[in-house]
Protein backbone atom coordinates (compact mmCIF):
# COMPACT_ATOMS: atom_id res chain seq x y z
CA UNK A 1 0.00 0.00 0.00
CA UNK A 2 2.91 2.26 0.62
CA UNK A 3 3.65 2.68 -3.16
CA UNK A 4 0.01 3.32 -3.77
CA UNK A 5 -0.11 5.89 -1.12
CA UNK A 6 2.96 7.78 -2.80
CA UNK A 7 1.41 7.49 -5.83
CA UNK A 8 -2.14 8.65 -5.06
CA UNK A 9 -2.14 12.27 -6.01
CA UNK A 10 -0.99 11.19 -9.60
CA UNK A 11 -3.57 8.62 -10.28
CA UNK A 12 -6.59 9.59 -8.24
CA UNK A 13 -6.01 13.65 -8.83
CA UNK A 14 -9.11 13.74 -10.74
CA UNK A 15 -11.10 12.76 -7.61
CA UNK A 16 -10.03 15.22 -5.39
CA UNK A 17 -10.06 19.61 -5.34
CA UNK A 18 -6.83 21.68 -6.30
CA UNK A 19 -5.45 22.17 -3.14
CA UNK A 20 -7.25 19.07 -0.94
CA UNK A 21 -5.58 17.78 1.93
CA UNK A 22 -5.13 14.47 1.22
CA UNK A 23 -6.00 11.71 3.88
CA UNK A 24 -3.92 8.40 4.01
CA UNK A 25 -5.72 6.46 6.62
CA UNK A 26 -5.97 2.31 6.77
CA UNK A 27 -9.75 3.27 4.62
CA UNK A 28 -8.58 5.81 2.36
CA UNK A 29 -5.96 3.08 1.38
CA UNK A 30 -8.52 0.34 0.92
CA UNK A 31 -10.79 2.31 -0.89
CA UNK A 32 -8.11 3.71 -3.52
CA UNK A 33 -6.47 0.40 -4.07
CA UNK A 34 -10.11 -0.77 -5.29
CA UNK A 35 -9.83 1.68 -7.38
CA UNK A 36 -6.81 1.01 -8.76
CA UNK A 37 -6.92 -0.10 -12.13
CA UNK A 38 -4.16 -2.67 -12.22
CA UNK A 39 -5.84 -4.24 -8.80
CA UNK A 40 -6.41 -7.73 -8.63
CA UNK A 41 -8.37 -7.56 -5.74
CA UNK A 42 -11.56 -8.53 -7.14
CA UNK A 43 -9.99 -10.65 -9.90
CA UNK A 44 -11.80 -9.69 -13.23
CA UNK A 45 -14.15 -7.37 -11.78
CA UNK A 46 -13.60 -3.34 -11.17
CA UNK A 47 -16.25 -1.61 -9.11
CA UNK A 48 -18.38 1.18 -9.97
CA UNK A 49 -18.98 2.21 -6.55
CA UNK A 50 -17.13 1.48 -3.48
CA UNK A 51 -18.78 1.86 0.00
CA UNK A 52 -18.11 1.73 3.58
CA UNK A 53 -19.77 -0.68 6.72
CA UNK A 54 -18.46 -0.41 10.12
CA UNK A 55 -20.07 1.48 13.12
CA UNK A 56 -17.00 3.34 15.97
CA UNK A 57 -14.02 3.91 13.52
CA UNK A 58 -15.84 4.77 10.75
CA UNK A 59 -17.62 7.57 12.79
CA UNK A 60 -14.55 8.87 13.53
CA UNK A 61 -13.54 8.53 10.07
CA UNK A 62 -17.03 10.29 8.12
CA UNK A 63 -16.20 13.43 11.20
CA UNK A 64 -12.76 13.61 10.16
CA UNK A 65 -12.62 13.67 6.35
CA UNK A 66 -12.15 16.50 4.24
CA UNK A 67 -15.44 17.90 2.60
CA UNK A 68 -13.77 16.84 -0.79
CA UNK A 69 -12.78 13.40 0.01
CA UNK A 70 -13.77 10.61 -2.71
CA UNK A 71 -12.15 7.78 -1.24
CA UNK A 72 -15.84 6.40 -0.65
CA UNK A 73 -19.21 6.74 -2.83
CA UNK A 74 -21.19 6.70 0.54
CA UNK A 75 -20.51 5.68 4.43
CA UNK A 76 -23.12 3.69 6.06
CA UNK A 77 -22.85 3.13 9.90
CA UNK A 78 -24.42 0.49 11.46
CA UNK A 79 -25.31 0.52 15.32
CA UNK A 80 -23.02 3.46 16.54
CA UNK A 81 -22.80 4.99 20.04
CA UNK A 82 -21.94 8.19 20.94
CA UNK A 83 -19.24 8.91 20.02
CA UNK A 84 -16.61 7.72 17.59
CA UNK A 85 -12.74 6.33 18.53
CA UNK A 86 -10.52 8.46 19.48
CA UNK A 87 -8.18 10.03 17.84
CA UNK A 88 -5.46 9.53 20.41
CA UNK A 89 -5.25 6.20 20.00
CA UNK A 90 -6.49 5.14 23.14
CA UNK A 91 -8.41 2.13 23.58
CA UNK A 92 -12.40 2.41 22.31
CA UNK A 93 -13.69 1.54 25.77
CA UNK A 94 -12.54 5.05 26.59
CA UNK A 95 -14.50 6.58 23.93
CA UNK A 96 -17.73 6.73 25.76
CA UNK A 97 -16.77 9.28 28.00
CA UNK A 98 -16.17 11.41 24.85
CA UNK A 99 -18.15 14.27 23.76
CA UNK A 100 -20.88 13.18 21.51
CA UNK A 101 -19.45 13.20 18.08
CA UNK A 102 -22.07 14.66 15.17
CA UNK A 103 -21.47 13.20 11.55
CA UNK A 104 -20.06 16.46 9.65
CA UNK A 105 -22.76 18.38 7.61
CA UNK A 106 -20.45 19.57 4.78
CA UNK A 107 -19.63 15.61 3.46
CA UNK A 108 -20.53 15.22 -0.55
CA UNK A 109 -21.01 11.39 0.06
CA UNK A 110 -24.14 10.06 1.74
CA UNK A 111 -23.84 8.95 5.26
CA UNK A 112 -26.62 6.65 6.39
CA UNK A 113 -26.71 5.42 10.35
CA UNK A 114 -28.41 2.78 11.74
CA UNK A 115 -29.56 2.57 14.97
CA UNK A 116 -30.94 -0.11 17.36
CA UNK A 117 -32.40 0.46 21.08
CA UNK A 118 -29.71 -1.07 22.74
CA UNK A 119 -27.47 1.95 20.35
CA UNK A 120 -29.60 4.96 21.65
CA UNK A 121 -29.55 4.14 25.51
CA UNK A 122 -26.95 1.82 26.43
CA UNK A 123 -24.48 2.85 23.98
CA UNK A 124 -25.47 6.88 24.92
CA UNK A 125 -26.25 7.06 20.74
CA UNK A 126 -29.30 9.72 22.11
CA UNK A 127 -26.86 12.40 23.11
CA UNK A 128 -25.11 12.35 19.23
CA UNK A 129 -28.92 12.33 17.20
CA UNK A 130 -29.36 14.73 14.62
CA UNK A 131 -30.93 16.44 11.92
CA UNK A 132 -31.35 14.45 8.60
CA UNK A 133 -29.87 16.45 5.87
CA UNK A 134 -29.63 15.99 1.85
CA UNK A 135 -26.45 13.76 2.58
CA UNK A 136 -27.82 11.94 6.16
CA UNK A 137 -30.28 9.43 6.81
CA UNK A 138 -30.72 7.80 10.45
CA UNK A 139 -32.85 5.22 10.79
CA UNK A 140 -33.78 4.08 14.46
CA UNK A 141 -35.38 0.28 14.45
CA UNK A 142 -37.76 -0.30 17.08
CA UNK A 143 -38.10 -3.60 18.97
CA UNK A 144 -34.27 -4.19 17.93
CA UNK A 145 -31.11 -4.47 20.33
CA UNK A 146 -27.52 -4.15 19.57
CA UNK A 147 -27.26 -7.99 18.67
CA UNK A 148 -29.89 -10.67 18.32
CA UNK A 149 -31.15 -14.08 18.29
CA UNK A 150 -30.38 -13.75 14.39
CA UNK A 151 -27.05 -13.79 14.88
CA UNK A 152 -26.74 -16.44 17.43
CA UNK A 153 -29.80 -19.20 16.03
CA UNK A 154 -30.07 -22.16 18.03
CA UNK A 155 -27.00 -21.40 19.97
CA UNK A 156 -28.51 -18.77 22.35
CA UNK A 157 -27.66 -20.87 25.46
CA UNK A 158 -24.23 -20.53 25.07
CA UNK A 159 -24.59 -16.89 26.05
CA UNK A 160 -26.16 -17.98 29.28
CA UNK A 161 -28.28 -14.94 29.45
CA UNK A 162 -31.16 -15.20 32.03
CA UNK A 163 -34.26 -13.93 29.92
CA UNK A 164 -34.70 -15.24 26.17
CA UNK A 165 -32.76 -12.65 23.94
CA UNK A 166 -34.15 -10.40 21.50
CA UNK A 167 -35.83 -11.55 18.50
CA UNK A 168 -36.39 -8.39 17.16
CA UNK A 169 -36.56 -7.57 13.45
CA UNK A 170 -33.57 -5.52 12.93
CA UNK A 171 -31.31 -7.73 10.25
CA UNK A 172 -34.54 -7.61 7.71
CA UNK A 173 -35.08 -3.75 8.66
CA UNK A 174 -31.13 -3.20 8.04
CA UNK A 175 -31.27 -5.10 4.99
CA UNK A 176 -33.63 -3.01 3.43
CA UNK A 177 -31.70 0.31 4.93
CA UNK A 178 -28.78 -1.43 2.65
CA UNK A 179 -30.62 -1.16 -0.41
CA UNK A 180 -32.11 2.44 0.26
CA UNK A 181 -28.70 3.39 0.55
CA UNK A 182 -27.31 1.60 -2.45
CA UNK A 183 -29.99 3.31 -4.67
CA UNK A 184 -29.09 6.85 -2.70
CA UNK A 185 -25.53 6.03 -3.56
CA UNK A 186 -26.09 5.12 -6.93
CA UNK A 187 -29.15 6.99 -8.24
CA UNK A 188 -29.52 9.75 -6.36
CA UNK A 189 -32.88 8.79 -4.39
CA UNK A 190 -33.08 9.32 -0.80
CA UNK A 191 -34.24 7.12 1.60
CA UNK A 192 -37.44 7.69 3.61
CA UNK A 193 -37.35 9.78 6.56
CA UNK A 194 -38.97 7.57 10.04
CA UNK A 195 -39.49 9.69 12.79
CA UNK A 196 -36.65 9.07 15.80
CA UNK A 197 -37.66 7.08 18.77
CA UNK A 198 -39.50 9.30 21.13
CA UNK A 199 -38.06 9.60 24.39
CA UNK A 200 -39.75 9.95 27.60
CA UNK A 201 -36.97 12.01 29.34
CA UNK A 202 -33.36 13.42 27.55
CA UNK A 203 -31.17 13.44 30.84
CA UNK A 204 -30.93 11.05 31.43
CA UNK A 205 -32.31 9.53 27.81
CA UNK A 206 -35.36 7.37 28.23
CA UNK A 207 -37.28 5.73 26.01
CA UNK A 208 -40.90 6.38 25.60
CA UNK A 209 -42.72 3.04 25.45
CA UNK A 210 -46.69 2.07 24.24
CA UNK A 211 -48.86 0.01 26.88
CA UNK A 212 -47.09 -3.31 25.80
CA UNK A 213 -43.83 -2.13 26.60
CA UNK A 214 -42.80 -1.57 22.94
CA UNK A 215 -40.55 1.82 22.02
CA UNK A 216 -42.85 4.77 20.44
CA UNK A 217 -41.55 5.94 17.07
CA UNK A 218 -38.81 4.58 15.13
CA UNK A 219 -38.99 2.61 12.00
CA UNK A 220 -41.91 0.56 12.28
CA UNK A 221 -42.85 -2.81 11.84
CA UNK A 222 -45.77 -5.65 11.96
CA UNK A 223 -42.68 -6.93 15.16
CA UNK A 224 -43.95 -3.87 17.36
CA UNK A 225 -47.15 -2.66 15.48
CA UNK A 226 -48.94 -5.74 15.68
CA UNK A 227 -46.76 -7.06 18.45
CA UNK A 228 -46.97 -10.42 20.21
CA UNK A 229 -44.07 -9.69 22.59
CA UNK A 230 -42.35 -7.34 24.37
CA UNK A 231 -39.11 -6.62 22.45
CA UNK A 232 -36.22 -4.06 24.22
CA UNK A 233 -32.64 -3.46 23.67
CA UNK A 234 -32.14 -4.45 27.94
CA UNK A 235 -31.70 -6.78 29.78
CA UNK A 236 -32.41 -6.93 33.53
CA UNK A 237 -30.19 -5.11 36.06
CA UNK A 238 -26.98 -7.65 37.04
CA UNK A 239 -26.82 -9.12 33.42
CA UNK A 240 -23.23 -9.79 32.09
CA UNK A 241 -22.25 -7.58 29.36
CA UNK A 242 -22.41 -9.55 26.65
CA UNK A 243 -26.09 -10.36 27.48
CA UNK A 244 -26.47 -6.76 27.66
CA UNK A 245 -26.23 -6.21 24.27
CA UNK A 246 -28.98 -8.91 23.40
CA UNK A 247 -31.52 -7.17 24.48
CA UNK A 248 -34.84 -9.25 25.57
CA UNK A 249 -38.16 -10.99 24.25
CA UNK A 250 -41.05 -11.10 26.88
CA UNK A 251 -43.70 -12.92 25.15
CA UNK A 252 -47.13 -12.54 25.64
CA UNK A 253 -49.62 -14.85 27.69
CA UNK A 254 -52.18 -16.63 25.49
CA UNK A 255 -54.84 -14.96 27.98
CA UNK A 256 -53.03 -11.35 26.26
CA UNK A 257 -52.92 -12.84 22.19
CA UNK A 258 -56.69 -13.49 22.51
CA UNK A 259 -57.25 -9.90 24.09
CA UNK A 260 -55.62 -7.80 21.57
CA UNK A 261 -56.59 -10.04 18.77
CA UNK A 262 -59.22 -12.22 19.23
CA UNK A 263 -58.60 -15.19 16.34
CA UNK A 264 -55.00 -16.63 15.38
CA UNK A 265 -57.11 -15.54 11.78
CA UNK A 266 -57.76 -12.06 13.01
CA UNK A 267 -53.64 -11.51 14.07
CA UNK A 268 -52.72 -12.83 10.42
CA UNK A 269 -54.77 -10.38 8.46
CA UNK A 270 -53.46 -7.46 10.68
CA UNK A 271 -50.33 -8.57 11.05
CA UNK A 272 -50.16 -8.48 6.50
CA UNK A 273 -51.86 -5.15 6.54
CA UNK A 274 -49.40 -4.15 8.19
CA UNK A 275 -46.42 -6.04 6.92
CA UNK A 276 -47.70 -4.75 3.90
CA UNK A 277 -47.93 -1.08 4.35
CA UNK A 278 -44.08 -1.60 6.08
CA UNK A 279 -42.65 -3.04 2.67
CA UNK A 280 -44.58 0.02 0.72
CA UNK A 281 -42.60 2.77 2.75
CA UNK A 282 -39.12 1.13 2.16
CA UNK A 283 -38.40 -0.11 5.48
CA UNK A 284 -38.55 -4.08 4.33
CA UNK A 285 -38.23 -5.46 1.45
CA UNK A 286 -40.76 -7.62 -0.87
CA UNK A 287 -38.37 -10.30 -0.88
CA UNK A 288 -38.95 -10.83 3.22
CA UNK A 289 -42.78 -11.18 2.88
CA UNK A 290 -43.11 -14.84 2.44
CA UNK A 291 -40.29 -15.61 5.16
CA UNK A 292 -42.28 -13.17 7.81
CA UNK A 293 -45.58 -14.22 6.89
CA UNK A 294 -44.35 -17.76 7.90
CA UNK A 295 -42.67 -16.62 11.16
CA UNK A 296 -46.28 -15.16 11.92
CA UNK A 297 -47.75 -17.75 11.39
CA UNK A 298 -45.90 -20.11 13.90
CA UNK A 299 -47.22 -17.62 16.84
CA UNK A 300 -49.44 -20.21 19.13
CA UNK A 301 -52.70 -19.06 20.02
CA UNK A 302 -54.84 -20.45 22.73
CA UNK A 303 -57.65 -22.76 20.96
CA UNK A 304 -61.29 -21.64 20.79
Amino acid sequence: MQGLVQQEPQRYGSLRQPGDQYSFDIYDQVAFGLRDSASKALGPLHPRHILAVSAIYLTTFADTLKPHDYSYDGIFIHSRGASGAPLSGATINTSTAQTPLLIRTDLRVPVFMSETQTDMIMLGYAAAQQPNTDRIRTWEIAGTSHADIYEVGGNAGVLGCTTPINTGPQHVVVQAAFANFSRWVTAGTPPPEPSPFKLASKNPATLALDSHGNVIGGVRTPAVDEPVSTLTGSAPAGTSVICSLFGTTTPFSSAELASLYGSKANYISKYTADLDKAIAGGYLLPSEREELLARASQVQFPSS
